[in-house]
């Protein structure tokens, strides 16, 4: 009869064994949500800013979010602001943002005077 040791040993082999021949299927699936956010109590003119970092920090640009389908109650929105605009951000409130993650972070960032923001983010 084997010893409990040889026996332990012999079924952790087989079980790292297993582990380095079954490799589990990595994927991704995109997720779309709706975001309302009350504005009401701010005055004038106010900036909404958008951050996608890069969790590896290599620039990759493996992932991408679209902020769009801005709505609002009453107002406009302004210019982008330049000084806050970095990495792989694009667009505007109007026609939709684009964050990619191009670089370590990239913001959007762009003056409104609207009230009650809702928007969609894919």
């Amino acid at each position: 009869m084997k010893s409990s040791a040889a026996k332990c040993l012999l079924y952790g082999s087989v079980v790292l064994l297993l582990l380095l021949f079954i490799q589990a299927n990595a994927y991704a699936t995109a997720v779309s949500f709706s975001v309302n956010v009350d504005t009401t109590s701010l005055v004038g003119t106010y900036e909404a800013g958008f951050v996608l970092l890069d969790a590896s920090g290599l620039g990759d640009a493996n992932n991408t979010v679209t902020i769009d389908d801005f709505a609002y109650g009453g107002g406009s929105a302004g210019a982008v602001d330049p000084t806050f605009t970095i990495g792989g951000a694009t667009g505007d409130l109007s026609s939709g943002i684009d964050l990619v993650d191009s670089s370590p972070a990239s913001m959007e960032s762009q003056a409104s005077s609207r009230r009650g923001v809702r928007f969609r983010s894919s």
